[in-house]
């Protein structure tokens, strides 16, 4: 399927991060407003349990920020990919990748703050160092196995890549409010992030170039090597 195809099936890359986002936040503001109301205070004091969700101490302010960040950083990525072209404006393509890096850098932070250092290193360096060396690793080469790989394709990779500890992570969170019937905030939160993770999963996706390892590696697995009958 073309990366055509596929933004007309899915959306372009900044949408789908961007969907992301909204459904973070909106789980987030949500599942502190279920709580709130479920412990039985009044709307303004569920307003204010919204505020220090959103800002009331330093983690939570590094996790809305980040949020805003990329929030901007989606933006870019989708005017970037307007249009026809399946090529993405490269300039704004760019902006799109630092401004997720240092979404990702904040958000790493933020999680430290919370005491997760692992969801840290895997939500915030590792996708910052994809995102970031694919914003400023083009020209440069990796060799492998005799063929020299471009270092921004492998970084598109990595943020894929990333995804899949975060996934795991997130549902082991899910599985566990569940299984411990949890109050309905906590739940909506948990469902939101597994929810999210999948949208930036698919922006990941439409993000990869075809010289890309694991590109390549899809390809031989859809088409393998046929030999010849004069092989």
């Amino acid at each position: 399927m073309s990366a055509l195809r596929l933004q007309a099936a899915l959306g372009n890359p900044g949408q789908l991060y961007n969907i992301g986002n909204a459904i973070t936040l909106t789980g987030g503001i949500g599942g502190a407003l279920a709580a709130a109301l479920g412990d039985g205070n009044s709307l303004g004091l569920a307003s204010k349990r919204v505020f220090s969700h959103l800002w009331g101490s330093p983690s939570a302010l590094a996790l809305t920020l980040a949020t805003l960040v990329f929030f901007a950083g989606g933006a870019a990525y989708s005017a970037a990919w307007k249009g026809k072209a399946p090529r993405p404006n490269p300039r704004l393509n760019k902006l799109g990748d630092v401004l997720s890096g240092v979404g990702a850098l904040i958000l790493g932070i933020g999680l430290i703050m919370l005491g997760n250092a692992m969801l840290a290193i895997c939500a915030g360096l590792l996708h910052a160092f994809g995102k970031f060396g694919s914003a400023f690793g083009a020209g440069r080469f990796i060799p492998l196995r005799g063929n020299d790989l471009p270092f921004d394709d492998l970084c598109k990779d990595l943020v894929l890549i990333s995804r899949l500890p975060a996934l795991l992570a997130a549902l082991s969170g899910l599985t566990q409010a569940l299984s411990a019937k949890a109050e309905l905030g906590v739940i909506l939160l948990a469902s939101s992030v597994v929810i999210s993770t999948i949208y930036w999963a698919l922006a990941d996706i439409l993000l990869l170039r075809r010289n890309g390892v694991l590109m390549i590696g899809l390809r031989r697995i859809i088409r393998p090597h046929r030999p010849s009958a004069a092989e």
